[in-house]
């Protein structure tokens, strides 16, 4: 049995306990974020895609890490670093959905095992063509863990790849900053770390995360970048057509409540 909801002017189909949406508009991105949102119980997150676009709400929430920025402010829950943003450059044109066209796209959320999925084909405005898919979810074996997938291939043309990837804590509360600046550690050059203190019930927030290139077919150079509440590692690599720059990206997040 098929059911259509109500979002997205009829874009949204749930069949076989999945979720999907079949087309991409700015302009419904909150609603889409929310309804294909992740969570295991200990932290949630609302489903952003990983390319920035203007209207874009990006929060992760860590259960019981109230904090009160200021006085005069409400008491809530801390929105912790962002995992999920990646800058994508692709023969030095950025991917937006909004420039050039895309074909085959649809966005899914399994029901049963939590597994959210994106795909598209993507047609740069210099007429190259690109597949890209993405693979997200939240663990519940291990509570603290987000794991996502990506994969990029050139269908008609060769592809300088360059990615920017890490740990985000410039995001907020609406505008309210509930962090400390904290401390900012790369080991063996891959490895990003970024502690982050409430600045008024004390909390550590503790968050890693690691990009894992085993089973591209390209390979890739790496440097890292440093900024105020920010991590980042940047890729570049070189694909042929038909070629795949993939990658896995494995985060987690404790904090001294834990």
């Amino acid at each position: 049995m098929k059911k259509i909801i109500n979002y997205h002017q009829g874009q949204g189909i749930l069949e076989n306990g999945i979720v999907t949406e079949t087309d991409f508009k700015r302009k419904f991105q909150g609603k889409c974020e929310v309804i294909f949102g992740l969570g295991n119980g200990y932290l949630g997150i609302r489903s952003s895609t990983e390319e920035s676009y203007l209207g874009q709400t990006r929060n992760m929430f860590v259960s019981g890490t109230f904090n009160k920025c200021n006085t005069n402010e409400v008491t809530e829950l801390p929105n912790a670093a962002d995992f999920i943003r990646v800058d994508f450059f692709i023969n030095n044109e950025i991917l937006n959905l909004e420039k050039g066209t895309f074909s085959n796209y649809h966005r899914s959320l399994n029901l049963k095992n939590g597994v959210l999925t994106r795909e598209f084909i993507w047609i740069s405005p210099l007429g190259e063509k690109f597949s890209f898919c993405f693979k997200r979810f939240v663990s519940f074996d291990n509570l603290h863990t987000i794991c996502s997938k990506i994969s990029i291939t050139p269908l008609n043309c060769k592809a300088s790849i360059l990615i920017k990837s890490g740990i985000n804590g410039q995001v907020t509360n609406s505008g309210a900053q509930h962090f400390e600046e904290g401390e900012k550690r790369i080991f063996d050059k891959e490895y990003l770390q970024m502690l982050q203190t409430t600045n008024q019930s004390g909390i550590v927030f503790i968050h890693n995360t690691f990009h894992d290139f085993k089973n591209s077919d390209v390979k890739v150079s790496s440097r890292f970048e440093i900024d105020r509440r920010k991590v980042s590692m940047i890729y570049e690599g070189e694909a042929s057509k038909g070629e795949t720059f993939e990658f896995s990206k494995i985060s987690n997040i404790y904090t001294s409540r834990d």
